[in-house]
């Protein structure tokens, strides 16, 4: 990624890469630790995926199920991310699909400075510099996957907005400023994703969260 970023630099141009991943092996499917277990591939992905959020790149991984093929040293492997017959099948290789199915910004109004989710603590922590006249924005939260407790979004220091599963109400309102509409704020269960249909027009860097849990108390409350 170093080199890439130097070679970028050079060029005077962006570098676009097409996909990035490790093939899955047919015995990590059946082995929970050891060199080609689960445990194992997930760390590999979660620090792949860290690296890549870091310079703004995302994946997408649309194969369906291939035979397995001696193509690696390791023995047989695949590149798909379901594991039954079908080449769009239902029964997910969660160890993969967890890590690239992860919480990203996927359209934004204005500028995106960094991004990135934190697989330890659920978070995804995104810095932007927001232009309200280019419409609206897209989080991709997978809420049904990252967030079965339940998720919030904060916008810096005064803002607090949530979604209780349980509810299952939609978006509840904690804390917001008297110049943001919440009905800006609008979340999409079926296609699990955020849409802001504008941003706060008098702020030039929003920081946003999304957490787990329900956060609708204050540290003084506790």
């Amino acid at each position: 990624m170093d080199r890439f970023d130097k070679e970028s630099d050079f060029l005077n141009a962006p570098i676009l890469i097409g996909e990035w991943g490790f093939p899955t092996f047919a015995t990590t499917d059946t082995l929970i630790s050891g060199p080609l277990g689960q445990l194992e591939y997930r760390e590999l992905y979660i620090r792949t995926a860290e690296v890549f959020d870091s310079v703004g790149s995302i994946k997408a991984w649309f194969l369906g199920n291939r035979s397995m093929q001696n193509f690696l040293p390791g023995g047989p492997s695949t590149w798909a991310i379901f594991s039954d017959e079908k080449a769009a099948g239902t029964v997910e290789r969660k160890y993969i699909t967890d890590i690239i199915a992860r919480p990203y910004p996927q359209t934004i109004a204005g500028d995106i400075r960094s991004f990135l989710f934190n697989h330890e603590t659920r978070t995804l922590d995104i810095t932007i510099k927001p232009n309200a006249n280019k419409g609206a924005s897209v989080i991709f939260i997978g809420a049904n996957r990252h967030y079965p407790d339940g998720f919030s979004i904060l916008i810096d220091d005064d803002f607090i907005m949530y979604h209780d599963p349980i509810k299952n109400k939609g978006l509840e309102v904690y804390k917001i400023p008297t110049d943001i509409n919440p009905l800006d704020f609008i979340w999409d269960e079926k296609t699990q994703k955020l849409n802001i249909l504008k941003w706060p027009a008098n702020k030039a860097v929003l920081n946003i969260q999304i957490v787990p849990g329900i956060r609708n108390y204050t540290e003084e409350s506790d």
